[in-house]
Order: structure tokens, then C-alpha cells, then sequence
């Protein structure tokens, strides 16, 4: 795992913009989102695992990201609640601070301590897989975390075919490994025979 590439380190934040207007799904979703790179890895197509607020973690190229300038403090301006005159419990008042002498407070933390948090969560997340969601026959050969589905949704239907079964060869059933390369083989040969058709 490198801990820099292409001017990007683990820790920076950055992000995501769609430089040619590419039609991947995932990418469309994060456009414009603010997040942390947890994870490089060097040699694959999607290098830099990008750690977003919602809790997820997905895999970009370079082109698809821009570096943010970092800030060392970010200051927070929040609602001013005095807790002796109101109704709402300790839960609705996170966030919140109180009035000192009538005077609203402000504060300010380091966004170091939100880095190190964010990073400590995808650490977390990882040594937990989500077996429903992302089975290891799935994701498992990737280094970067991206799943087939991120390579294949901008592929025709046999081509697609072909790149999932032959990246899941073997993985899910060892004993099944032949039948998935040949059903790798069928999506190609139709691929084939439709480009010679001139289809």
C-alpha cells in the first residue's frame, strides 16, 4: 500500500469531480462531495479509497479527484440553547451548546481530530466485512475495495458478463472455477460474433 501517489497522500482530503463527463453511477453520486483518502493502492484502476460522512468508502481514480486545501481549525457557530428553560433532553441538545451569562459560545476544533477518527472508522469497517452487501467472492483480488459491478456498469451486457465472471472465477465455488471461465467464454464468443455481424 503507498502512502502517496499522483500528488495525493492517505489523510488528504479532496473532492469529487467527473473530468469527461464519464457515465458511471457511483461517480454521478459523489460529484461534488468533500472526502478523506483512507487507502492507496498503487497498480489498480480505482487507487485511492475515498471515505465520505455517510460511512462509505469507494475507489477513484486521480482524474477523478481534487485535492482541497487543508485547514488545521474549522470553526463551528451553533445554535445557543439554555438548558434550564427548555423542555428538549440531553439526546435533542447534541451539537447545541449553552448560554454562558446570556452570552452565545463558539468553538472551535481541529479537523486533525476528525481525520484521525475517519480514519480509524474505515480501519473498523474493514475488519468487519458486510457479507449481504459485499460478499468476499465479490470484492476479494481488489486491493482498492472496488467491487466488478464498478468496472463493469460502464460496459455493454457481454462484455460485462465476461469481465464478472472472470474476475469472480473460482472465488465463490473452487469447485465451480472451469463452468464460470466458460460462461466467461460464451459472453465473449457472442460479443465476437456481434461485432462480426456488424451489430
Amino acid at each position: 500500500m503507498a502512502e502517496t501517489l499522483n500528488g495525493f497522500a492517505v489523510g488528504d482530503w479532496v473532492e469529487i469531480v467527473n473530468p469527461d463527463g464519464r457515465d458511471s453511477v457511483i461517480l454521478k453520486q459523489r460529484v461534488g462531495l468533500l472526502g478523506c483518502i483512507t487507502k492507496i493502492s498503487e497498480g489498480n484502476l480505482y487507487p485511492f479509497l475515498v471515505h465520505f460522512n455517510d460511512g462509505a468508502e469507494t475507489g477513484f481514480s486521480a482524474d477523478e479527484l481534487v485535492n482541497q486545501n487543508p485547514c488545521s481549525e474549522i470553526s463551528f457557530h451553533v445554535d445557543v440553547v439554555d438548558i434550564r428553560s427548555t423542555q428538549e433532553t440531553i439526546n435533542d441538545l447534541v451539537g447545541k451548546l449553552a448560554t454562558v451569562s446570556g452570552t452565545p459560545l463558539e468553538f472551535i476544533e481541529p479537523l486533525a481530530d476528525w481525520e484521525k477518527e475517519i480514519l480509524e472508522e474505515g480501519k473498523e469497517e474493514n475488519a468487519t466485512p458486510d457479507v449481504v452487501n459485499h460478499p468476499s467472492h465479490y470484492a476479494e483480488g481488489w486491493s482498492n475495495g472496488a467491487e466488478v459491478i464498478d468496472i463493469t456498469e460502464n460496459l455493454n451486457f457481454n462484455r460485462g458478463n465476461a469481465v464478472k465472471y472472470i474476475a469472480r472465477a473460482g472465488k465463490k465455488d473452487q469447485d465451480r472455477e472451469l463452468e464460470d471461465l466458460k460462461k466467461a467464454q460464451f459472453y465473449i464468443n457472442r460479443e465476437i460474433a456481434k461485432m462480426e455481424a456488424g451489430v
